[in-house]
């Protein structure tokens, strides 16, 4: 590594991953990433003690080690320098850094002055130096210094407020000679004192407002009051003391008050603001002081009931005695202690006279206290205390509803509050919150609550509450009945306690010719089904759907009841029905349809050829009892017993003279047999005269499925050698398919069929993947278009790029099965199969477009982008509107508006008028007709 990076280069590596344990390379590099020192010079040899601070610094490239405090300390006392506005003093006083405002304090910058001297008539220039602070607290940002943590706010303060007397000696921190120093002194102040009493200035460069040599932030008053800071406060100014003295009595420091008080006047000191936070505080002392010498403090408003924030009862009673009253104010205070729950302050108003009357006509004139919510202790104080109108408007009631005050809804309706009022219906609204006491309240004691009973009950059962329903059905036990289809619903929505509840309360079962029973069929509720076949719910024939899910789910009791109803009549339906009890092996629904003019020999002998192929042999021997033939349609049934592994039936049908060779192909029963691994069947196949001559080919087969290169090569070097392999679908591990014990094979024939079932080997091999495999199958003959071009098409679909090339290169047809390998790229977003497949010479044109029209509809927005890029025809882009709907692919659906496709055209038409049913894609239809689009020019799709 040494050799190939520079040591500059692995520094800044590991400055940047902050990664300790790569010490172990070496201790160098341990260094760089843990020592502050190396990690300081590194950086200045980066950037230049002028440029490591500024915005294309380490802030830049290395924003973690901008966070490290010895760092930043480590890098100014070696000469880095900050310019004025930097962020990083944002960072330093946020996080409280102490030690580096400290060390900033010290640091100064020379300022480079020009002098000329007269001497001899000779004009003779002199350059001087002046030192300048590296930090200026005289333009210090005031929002740094009060963003700083509350625990170091007040020692930057004193740090700053003592950096006028810090002195530094300029010859010697520059390295200058005293000669050239302005003024001739080599130790100098470099900080003025700070003024915290400057006023607000305007930066017309950076457009805020700042202090003007001033560090008083919004919160100074406040640090230095909490943490008595007495010295400070001495040297304010008078209009700044005033406001100190406020914000004294607010945060009711009275050391700092006594101290304050001890220094100057109270006349002096005194102001609406601070007799305003005597009240908020309730400081009775300062507040009769402040009365005491009102004529002498300039415009103090001495009415307390004027001022907001009355907190004290002792002020409240105060005030009332010693001012005027005004009946507006008083009764503002009222409403506002109603909202602040204060009981002893309402007490107090009406003691000292507040009108009652006055309050009523108030609130019957715009129900102001009440457009909020009232305790129960608020409610029955109104009421103890003659205060008795609630009633008069309904909004207490529904108010208290709304929070579940069930304590105050109770109270209201004991005093005959309305229940309705502006539409409103607290029954309702009750059952939209879900608050079943408040519901159970509302039935128990209001009449008009039962007026629209119907709708709250069919709202409670849809909206899912079972409690609700069930409370509703204890007071009106009929309701339900008067609603028409009400069951159907709920049981359509999946709310099955309220189903039930509405069966064991009578709600007619039979709605709709018996909707809900086909319903329950559809979704195989065996408990709702059972619930109503012992309810007699009825059975509608003429729906055969139902019918023929009942028989699929094996409901007896309901096929039972289809045929005491009729079915037998039906020889379709009930022949379709014994099919379906045959492939999902329901024997006792077969045994009912037999015995009930069901035909055995239904459809040429389809029902033995089922049961063969699922393997009930009872099902078998019962027909074959019935003059079913076991052999119908050459032997089906026994090759699907074959395939399914059903030993017992297989050899039944062996036994009834049925041809092992037999099948759709030649020896299918024996192949499917192989291939399944059922190793009994093989054997007995074989015992009745099967072709062992498969045997090598189906082990070429296996070895092709599970990608084994080495197996096949080795087939094909020498076939002798292999003549008993079976392969690992028998029962072999991963390294060996070269034996299959328990198998008699006998004598077999030498030789391997390359193209063995249509080229299948060569399928499964690019399947799996295997690019060696593939060209190993190429190279000794295999047939790269067999089974129309097959093994191209899943090369692509499966995005085996290497695979899919090379099939290409010896012969695969681009454009087979209506450009199906060019059809399933796409749809497989596999971008660069399809680049593969247009560079070779395939076209999206061919078949009309086949290919854009499916990748309109399951295509990622990237891939149809490029697409349409390959310059589409515009009549492939207008039809392929139909084809988004049918994927409703929004993101496809907005790149076809981009590239133009009207929603005027007939394609959108189409769409609009004729298939909105089928397709059901509201988002789309929105969309198409502008609701959700912001404007009719789109930006391009990303």
């Amino acid at each position: 590594m040494d050799r190939l990076l520079s040591y500059e280069v692995l520094s800044r590596i590991f400055i940047e991953c902050q990664r300790p344990e790569l010490a172990l390379i070496s201790h160098a590099f341990y260094q760089v990433s843990q020592s502050i020192t190396v990690q300081a010079e590194t950086l200045i040899g980066i950037y230049g003690k002028d440029k490591i601070f500024a915005e294309t610094g380490m802030e830049k490239s290395y924003p973690k080690l901008t966070t490290k405090e010895n760092l930043v300390i480590a890098l100014l006392r070696r000469g880095a320098t900050i310019s004025i506005y930097n962020e990083l003093y944002k960072k330093i006083f946020e996080h409280g850094w102490i030690a580096v405002i400290k060390e900033l304090l010290h640091k100064s910058k020379l300022v480079e002055t020009i002098q000329r001297s007269e001497l001899n008539q000779e004009t003779r220039i002199f350059k001087l130096y002046s030192a300048k602070p590296l930090y200026d607290i005289g333009a210090e940002e005031y929002e740094w210094v009060s963003n700083s943590k509350p625990k170091n706010y007040i020692e930057i303060l004193k740090l700053l407020d003592s950096a006028h007397q810090i002195k530094i000696d300029i010859a010697k921190e520059h390295k200058i000679s005293p000669e050239m120093i302005a003024g001739g002194k080599a130790k100098v102040h470099i900080h003025p004192k700070i003024n915290y009493n400057g006023e607000y200035s305007f930066n017309n460069r950076y457009r805020y407002r700042r202090f003007e040599n001033d560090i008083y932030p919004p919160d100074f008053y406040e640090g230095v009051i909490n943490s008595n800071l007495l010295d400070f406060t001495t040297r304010l100014s008078p209009q700044r003391l005033k406001k100190a003295f406020a914000l004294t009595i607010q945060l009711g420091n009275q050391k700092m008050i006594d101290f304050i008080l001890s220094h100057s006047n109270l006349v002096q000191l005194a102001s609406n603001q601070s007799f305003h936070e005597a009240i908020k505080t309730g400081n009775m002392k300062i507040i009769n002081d402040h009365i005491r010498n009102k004529d002498l403090i300039q415009n103090l408003n001495t009415n307390i009931l004027e001022y907001e924030g009355i907190k004290n009862i002792k002020v409240l009673s105060f005030g009332l005695k010693t001012t005027t009253q005004n009946e507006n104010r008083t009764l503002e205070l009222f409403q506002q202690f109603t909202r602040e729950n204060k009981m002893d302050f309402l007490k107090c108003l009406l003691d000292f006279g507040l009108d009652r009357n006055r309050i009523k006509e108030e609130y019957i004139k715009n129900g102001e206290y009440l457009n909020f919510t009232l305790p129960f202790e608020i409610i029955l104080f109104f009421y103890n205390n003659g205060l008795d109108f609630l009633h008069l408007n309904g909004k207490a009631i529904f108010l208290a509803s709304e929070i579940g005050d069930i304590q105050v809804v109770q109270f209201l309706l004991n005093r005959g509050v309305s229940t309705s009022i502006s539409g409103r219906c607290l029954l309702k609204e009750s059952i939209a919150a879900d608050n079943v006491e408040m519901a159970r309240i509302t039935l128990s004691k209001d009449s008009e609550s039962h007026m629209c009973i119907q709708a709250d009950f069919r709202f409670a059962c849809l909206k899912g509450n079972s409690k609700m329903a069930a409370i509703i059905l204890e007071k009106h036990k009929d309701v339900h009945k008067t609603i028409p289809n009400l069951l159907i619903d709920v049981y359509s929505r999946g709310n099955q306690s309220i189903s039930d509840l509405l069966i064991k309360s009578g709600a007619d079962i039979n709605g709709e010719n018996g909707k809900l029973l086909k319903m329950a069929i559809r979704k195989n509720d065996s408990v709702m089904i059972g619930q109503l076949a012992e309810l007699g719910a009825f059975l509608d024939l003429s729906d055969k759907k139902s019918i023929f899910n009942a028989t699929e789910y094996g409901y007896t009791n309901l096929v039972e009841k289809a045929v005491s109803c009729g079915l037998a009549s039906n020889i379709e339906t009930i022949n379709s029905c014994l099919i379906l009890s045959i492939k999902n092996n329901h024997y006792d629904i077969f045994c009912l349809l037999l015995k009930n003019n069901a035909d055995p020999l239904y459809q040429k002998n389809s029902p033995i050829v089922f049961a063969c192929g699922v393997g009930n042999m009872d099902m078998v021997k019962t027909l074959i009892s019935m003059g079913a033939n076991i052999r119908a349609k050459n032997d089906k049934g026994f090759v699907q017993a074959c395939k399914s592994g059903h030993y017992e039936i297989a050899k039944l049908a062996i036994e009834h003279g049925a041809d092992v060779s037999a099948g759709s192909y030649k020896n299918e029963a024996f192949t499917c047999a192989y291939l399944g691994r059922h190793r009994k069947i093989v054997n007995l196949l074989v015992e009745n005269g099967a072709d062992k001559n498969l045997i090598q080919n189906l082990n070429f087969l296996i070895a092709c499925e599970r990608g084994d290169c080495t197996a096949v090569k080795a087939m094909l070097d020498d076939d002798l050698q292999n003549r008993t392999l079976l392969g690992e679908r028998m029962d072999l591990d991963e390294n060996q398919t070269q034996r299959h014990s328990g198998i008699k094979t006998g004598d077999v024939d030498k030789g391997i069929d390359i193209n063995y079932r249509n080229g299948m080997g060569l399928v499964w091999a690019c399947s799996r993947g295997n690019v060696d495999l593939v060209k190993l199958l190429i190279e000794n003959g295999c047939n790269v278009r067999a089974r129309k071009n097959r093994p191209l098409i899943t090369a692509c679909r499966k995005n085996h790029y290497e695979i899919a090339k090379l099939l290409i290169e010896n012969g695969a047809d681009l454009a087979a099965g209506r450009n199906r390998p060019l059809t399933a790229a796409t749809t497989q977003n596999h971008h660069d199969i399809i680049c593969l497949l247009l560079e070779k010479g395939a076209s999206f044109r061919n078949f009309k477009g086949i290919s854009v029209y499916w990748s309109a509809k399951l295509s990622l927005p990237s891939i149809f982008r490029d697409i349409l890029e390959t310059n589409v025809p515009r009549s492939l882009l207008d039809r392929s509107l139909v084809w988004v709907f049918r994927g409703k692919n929004t993101s496809n659906l907005e790149i076809l508006m981009f590239y133009g496709v009207s929603v005027y055209g007939k394609y959108a038409k189409t769409i609009l008028e004729g298939f909105r049913s089928q397709l059901n894609w509201e988002i789309g239809y929105d969309y198409l007709l502008g609701k959700n689009r912001s404007s009719s020019k789109m930006s391009r799709p990303i």
